[in-house]
């Protein structure tokens, strides 16, 4: 489903990169430029922590269903000693673990969105101010702003999809 994913956000971004080519090409290509080495640099950052969070998420599953198989291999004796709390402590345990795990995962995919709105925000504000400040006419770029705007609106739930698939599938 990932993979599906993938491939229909990542043409949907293609097509409207393409569209925004043919307007501004100048413009389109410091846009992605831009954004393509803010996701890379994010990727390559927190790839460690990807992994590093999967194979806990792992170790923790592992536990979590060795427990619950001693547990049903012990009934019998956990019944008659009234050992049960020990078993659920420690199911207790492991199963934070698995939720601290699956958490870290998750927080990691979306943490690239909010830092590329920001910075799509502040460029928004930051362009019409400087051109108005170097005394150039600030109106006339005016139309184009907003259409990378509304384009960047349109893009970027694509290309966070593209990115949180990308980062499950590892």
């Amino acid at each position: 489903l990932q993979l599906c994913f993938l491939i229909t956000k990542f043409f949907q971004s293609a097509f409207v990169i393409f569209l925004l080519f043919v307007l501004a090409p100048r413009v389109t290509s410091v846009f992605l430029g831009s954004a393509m080495t803010i996701y890379l640099l994010l990727s390559l950052y927190n790839d460690r922590k990807i992994a590093k969070a999967g194979n806990q998420l792992m170790i923790s599953t592992n536990d979590a269903t060795r427990q619950t198989n001693e547990l049903f291999r012990f009934v019998k004796e956990v019944k008659i000693s009234k050992t049960i709390n020990l078993f659920l402590n420690r199911a207790a345990v492991t199963t934070t673990q698995i939720y601290k795990a699956e958490l870290k995962g998750r927080l990691i995919s979306i943490i690239p969105k909010y830092l590329l709105e920001s910075l799509v925000f502040f460029a928004i504000l930051f362009v019409p101010v400087y051109l108005s400040l170097t005394g150039e006419d600030y109106l006339k770029t005016l139309p184009m702003v907003a259409m990378f705007a509304y384009a960047g609106s349109r893009i970027m739930p694509s290309l966070q999809q593209v990115y949180i698939s990308h980062t499950s599938m590892k």
